[in-house]
């Protein structure tokens, strides 16, 4: 049996952790309208306009992650929801692997990595955005060691590659922008040679990254696809994760944690915090207090922080220890974690498993309704559900939203609101858009006014969703 050194163990179940808390079943709202995109779109060429809606169809639509939908599809073609859920806890391992890799103290190390894992995985979920942290990650390590040359072809070439998976690579051109602003300033405040070579660097290769951008089937259109979708003011007041972190949940304290242990290292290690590595870290930081979803991003630059301060400020208080020798309990260890493993995620990805997750947080017995019951026609449905319904429901029935935010725009999303809420004017509106179909939770204050509005007739109902059916044409 192979002896391994107590660090070597340590760094070997730090990422079985990982990987053990990114498997999950995968029931993400938004993975089906990705998976059902893969679905209906011509062998690796992207939908370029809607199909799926009934209130915007046929409109333009700027599907940045085409190249992420077709690679999950055929993950789904080849291995189902399982093949999915596998994918997904490796890409988020991948991630956080090529942060650890490089010299240092193993557990102060993983220690960051760990921390910065458990803020994080709050937005572990099975959708193209997984590409943008890999990526992310990519960039944030050759920025840290820029050699010229190479990182001319690597760093663009990454970029090349993001902007066709997902639209987070704008915030691998603004961490590109910082670090250039804050080499240039260190280099001329404190004469910084290296930030000077820095700084150099970074005037060709931000323009470079800029233009491997607009190699994507829409363009230099694309670069400016984050500033219209930021524009949605329904973003942050309906969807959760554009919304800022609710501190009041545990699953947001991870983070404070991290900011806090960030604090301690800078006051404590005596090595002086440049620009360059600072305003990274407060522009990201700045960016999660507006939206949750930005937490991974703060995150991997807050491990980088930790890992350049972190040993030297314990150092000074005599608490980094050399790692002990190697042994076979530690082997035992090992086997026994990885045993431990393969045991979770079994019970995870057992069929029944990921049955029981889709009935317990997506309309499956309302998507079985329909289907036996062979209803067509316009829906009215919550938004959150649409991937879902798209995904089982499509072509004989369509949607009213989704989470496509950007396509369909405040006008669409005001009127969902307005009818989820059962404002005044909300049957105009079921009329306008010849609805047929509602399927939405059943606490929804919609559903009592569909109880009392003559021409509607319940169907269905559990203890998750209903389902109404006109009983007439809507108006004309």
């Amino acid at each position: 049996m192979v002896r391994l050194t107590a660090s070597r163990l340590f760094e070997l179940m730090l990422f079985i952790a990982i990987f053990t808390m990114a498997l999950r079943a995968p029931v993400d709202t938004d993975m089906w309208w990705h998976l059902a995109a893969g679905r209906f779109s011509p062998t690796f060429t992207p939908l370029k306009f809607d199909l799926f809606s009934h209130s915007v169809e046929g409109n333009p639509w700027l599907n940045h992650s085409w190249l992420s939908q077709h690679i999950f599809y055929n993950l789904y073609r080849l291995g189902g929801l399982q093949a999915i859920a596998l994918a997904t806890a490796l890409l988020v391992t991948l991630t956080f692997l090529t942060l650890y890799l490089g010299h240092g103290n193993p557990y102060i190390r993983g220690f960051s990595i760990l921390l910065a894992a458990l803020a994080s995985s709050v937005v572990w979920t099975p959708r193209p955005h997984l590409f943008s942290f890999l990526a992310f990650a990519l960039v944030l390590r050759r920025l840290e060691s820029l050699r010229g040359k190479l990182d001319f072809f690597l760093i663009p070439a990454t970029f090349m590659l993001w902007a066709n998976l997902h639209s987070g690579y704008a915030a691998g051109l603004l961490l590109l922008f910082l670090s250039l602003v804050g080499n240039a300033a260190d280099s001329l405040l404190y004469h910084d040679p290296e930030a000077g070579r820095k700084t150099r660097l970074l005037f060709i290769i931000l323009p470079l990254s800029l233009l491997a951008v607009c190699f994507n089937p829409w363009g230099p259109e694309l670069l400016f696809y984050p500033i219209r979708t930021l524009k949605i003011k329904t973003l942050q007041a309906y969807i959760q994760e554009w919304a800022s972190p609710n501190f009041h949940d545990l699953t947001n304290h991870p983070a404070i944690w991290l900011t806090i242990a960030i604090m301690l290292v800078l006051a404590f290690s005596g090595i002086p915090a440049g620009l360059a590595e600072l305003l990274p870290l407060f522009a990201f930081f700045y960016l999660y207090l507006m939206a949750v979803r930005n937490v991974v991003f703060y995150s991997m630059i807050s491990v980088l922080t930790l890992f350049r301060h972190g040993e030297v400020a314990l150092r000074r208080f005599g608490l980094v220890r050399p790692s002990g020798k190697g042994n076979y309990l530690n082997t035992l260890l090992l086997l026994l974690a990885l045993l431990a493993a393969a045991l979770r995620g079994y019970h995870i990805l057992k069929g029944e498993a990921i049955e029981a997750q889709e009935r317990l947080f997506l309309p499956k017995g309302a998507v079985e309704f329909t289907l036996k019951g062979k209803l067509t026609g316009n829906l009215f449905n919550s938004y959150n559900w649409g991937g879902y319904l798209i995904w089982h429901l499509y072509p004989n029935c369509r949607v009213f939203v989704d989470g496509r935010t950007d396509l369909y725009g405040d006008e669409i999303l005001s009127q969902f609101l307005k009818v989820m809420r059962g404002e005044e004017g909300w049957d105009l509106i079921l009329d306008s858009y010849k609805v047929g179909i509602v399927i939405v939770e059943r606490r929804a204050p919609v559903v009592r006014c569909l109880e009392l509005k003559e021409g509607w007739r319940k169907v269905y109902e559990d203890s998750l969703a209903v389902v109404f059916v006109r009983a007439e044409s809507p108006s004309q």
